[in-house]
């Protein structure tokens, strides 16, 4: 196809409106960037390609789960310029194509552009807990260590530190460092108030849980959205007339 060929002076020659073109990644694959080039067309590059559409989908007819990923925007740059845009959409998909205009009396053929490309990453993939495989590999070789099985890799503990490796994905610590751990350091009475501290990752969000009963636990939240320190965060909680609270840190 013309806008695949990596020449920005020939252009798609098609002139049905509302035609699209696309392209089969072959496997679901994360779409980070995409970098077009208007046809050498005076004016009519940019007004004609306004509001035109990238769409992805995972199915080749473009029937059901089709996302917009991106809108041509009015005044994109004209040729000779190359459009970069970085798609936020962190889904995968495996098929993507560019639209032009369908909506009557402005619907457009594609015959606007002229060199489109895709910068796409592997897609995603998880374990059943939600934690991603990259992570994981950036910790163990799973297929040794685990005979290839993620969900065996994501229940481990191999640094003994209590926390398997999906409770150490949420709260940002290391999964293979004994003293990186969500834990509570100190738990010091000052004046008629406690101070909790713990053990924290900068930037993770943070709440404290309190009970007053370990045998009929009724937990509440006492505070929440506390921003990470580095290394150490610390709370002040008001016990007021209670003979027990238990607290808790918990990761949002």
């Amino acid at each position: 196809d013309n806008l695949f060929d990596g020449d920005p002076d020939v252009y798609a020659d098609t002139t049905t409106a509302g035609s699209w073109t696309g392209v089969d990644f072959g496997q679901a694959r994360q779409v980070q960037q995409i970098d077009y080039v208007l046809r050498d067309w005076s004016w009519r590059g940019p007004a004609y390609a306004s509001n035109a559409v990238f769409e992805a989908s995972n199915d080749p007819d473009f029937l059901t789960g089709v996302e917009v990923i991106h809108t041509i925007p009015a005044g994109v740059a004209n040729y000779p310029a190359v459009n970069s845009i970085t798609i936020t959409n962190a889904s995968s998909f495996r098929y993507l194509r560019l639209k032009g205009r369908t909506e009557n009396p402005d619907a457009r053929p594609l015959y606007f552009m002229a060199e489109v490309d895709f910068v796409t990453a592997p897609a995603n993939v998880y374990t059943t807990r939600g934690t991603p495989h990259s992570w994981l590999d950036g910790y163990y070789d799973v297929a040794t260590q685990f005979g290839g099985d993620y969900d065996l890799a994501d229940e481990s503990d191999t640094d003994g530190d209590g926390h398997e490796a999906w409770q150490e994905y949420i709260a940002g610590t290391d999964a293979t460092n004994p003293d990186s751990v969500l834990r509570v350091n100190s738990a010091e009475a000052v004046g008629g108030d406690w101070v909790i501290t713990w053990q924290s990752v900068a930037g993770k969000s943070y709440s404290i849980i309190t009970n007053a009963s370990l045998a009929s636990p009724n937990p509440g939240v006492e505070a929440s959205g506390i921003t990470g320190q580095p290394n150490e965060t610390s709370y002040t909680g008001t016990v007021g007339g209670a003979t027990a609270v238990f607290y808790e840190v918990g990761v949002e």
